[in-house]
């Protein structure tokens, strides 16, 4: 999943995301897709702050309350269900930076992702970067509890494909489940941000 959106700049007006994905179940060729938003201020209002378009766009509000210096960062968590009931979700991250100086005009450090596994049990970490950055990546279970970090990467503009053997941070194989990963990029401003990308093994 990536956005054609990059970093909002705070203008407390909404606007306009678009996400881009592609969709493969052998059972329905036309999966139900959903579209769910959270935030990590406490004064986001839904009702005031989003408005969902259709399944592969939205508008959210580029405003922040100042406190964090992450700023407002909107989750938009994506689920598809098949006609059987399965489901299968991946979440991106939008965000309204703290600072918006001088220093940061036109910046647009911002991270999108996906991840899957494969033969042999590697997941590949597909990155979106708006920009090059230093990032590193740490791998959680549903609980919260760390499980692994991956080797330091440096991120180039576009795509980038970090890879995880499937193994703890003590070498042994993890069961099947699922997965966090959190990416944490730094841009060569100094400027931070980071994406949580849903894995299933």
């Amino acid at each position: 999943m990536a956005l054609t959106d990059d970093l909002l700049v705070v203008q407390t007006v909404l606007r306009a995301v678009v996400l881009s994905y592609t969709l493969a179940d052998v059972i329905d060729a036309n999966p139900s897709v959903t579209l769910s938003v959270t935030c990590n201020e406490t004064d986001f209002v839904e009702a005031n702050d989003v408005k969902l378009i259709d399944a592969n766009s939205l508008q959210l509000r580029a405003k922040r309350d100042g406190k964090s210096k992450d700023g407002r960062i909107y989750s938009i968590t994506l689920t598809a269900k098949d006609a059987t009931g399965n489901e299968s979700e991946t979440m991106v991250t939008v965000s309204v930076p703290h600072d918006q100086g001088a220093a940061n005009k036109g910046l647009a450090l911002a991270l999108t992702g996906l991840a899957s596994t494969g033969k042999g049990g590697v997941s590949q970490i597909t990155v979106q970067s708006s920009a090059p950055a230093e990032a590193s990546a740490a791998v959680a279970n549903i609980a919260g509890r760390h499980i692994a970090t991956l080797a330091p990467q440096t991120l180039q503009s576009g795509l980038n494909t970090p890879l995880w053997n499937g193994e703890s941070a003590g070498g042994t194989s993890v069961p099947s489940g699922r997965y966090l990963v959190t990416v944490t990029a730094c841009g060569t401003d100094g400027t931070k941000t980071h994406c949580m990308i849903p894995l299933q093994r």
